[in-house]
């Protein structure tokens, strides 16, 4: 079988350790007890496993996959070719695609065998989890920051500034960078939070008003907002 081996180390301390050697010993050894005839070694020496759109070595090895150069890719541990499992099970589905079997020796992973095939539905599946208890985490902390006043982001409901906002807005107002931020920092202390903005609840009061004394959405959407004698908004609900 035709064979691409990949090797990798993430720090120069570790190249200078002979790893990549040592992982390239590993697998040279074990295409000789297995017949396997070895095409190309794609080296990345120095490269974080999380940086995949900077390791030429890898480029060139998906390359070969894609040219049906090579029948499978070896590799000593899977965090060789890389640390995330969406990103290393996404990159199988690619040697799957073009009938390119993925090995990793000192694990017993074989995408070529049922066993291993099921290992990385397993994986899969560990992946998906960890996916939705992520979104929980973070669904959980946005609800607490909101329970405490902070914003999450986005669009900034109408009626509430932040100081970022009135920053920038005292700056259109050709104010000076300190006294933009020194503006900003007395009328919203925390950057982080929501704060009132008194011109805007002037408005929602009146757009309020409107739908109480009327009861119609139209009338209340229709109607032209006023603060200071100046036609200044419409609703637009």
């Amino acid at each position: 079988m035709n064979v691409g081996l990949y090797i990798r180390v993430s720090t120069l301390q570790q190249v200078d350790k002979d790893s990549l050697e040592l992982q390239e010993s590993m697998l040279k050894s074990y295409c000789k007890t297995h017949g396997h005839k070895v095409i190309n070694l794609f080296k990345d020496a120095g490269l974080s496993a999380k940086k995949d759109n900077v390791r030429p070595a890898l480029k060139q090895l998906i390359q070969f996959v894609k040219e049906k150069k090579i029948e499978l890719v070896l590799v000593t541990k899977i965090d060789r070719i890389s640390r995330s499992l969406k990103d290393l099970l996404d990159m199988i589905c690619l040697f799957h695609e073009h009938d390119v079997a993925f090995v990793a020796i000192t694990q017993n992973i074989d995408t070529s065998g049922y066993m291993g095939r099921f290992t990385l539905n397993l994986l899969g599946a560990i992946a998906e989890l960890e996916r939705e208890m992520t979104a929980e985490r973070v669904s959980e902390v946005m609800r607490h920051r909101a329970s405490n006043g902070k914003w999450n982001g986005g669009v900034i409901p109408y009626g509430y500034t932040t100081q970022q906002r009135i920053y920038k807005q005292s700056i259109k107002e050709k104010k000076s960078k300190a006294e933009a931020m020194g503006i900003a920092s007395k009328l919203a202390p925390q950057p982080k939070l929501l704060y009132t903005d008194k011109d805007e609840v002037i408005i929602l009061k009146q757009i309020f008003k409107t739908y109480i004394e009327t009861k119609s959405i139209r009338e209340t959407t229709d109607k032209k907002y006023q603060r200071n004698n100046k036609t200044i908004i419409s609703c637009g609900l």
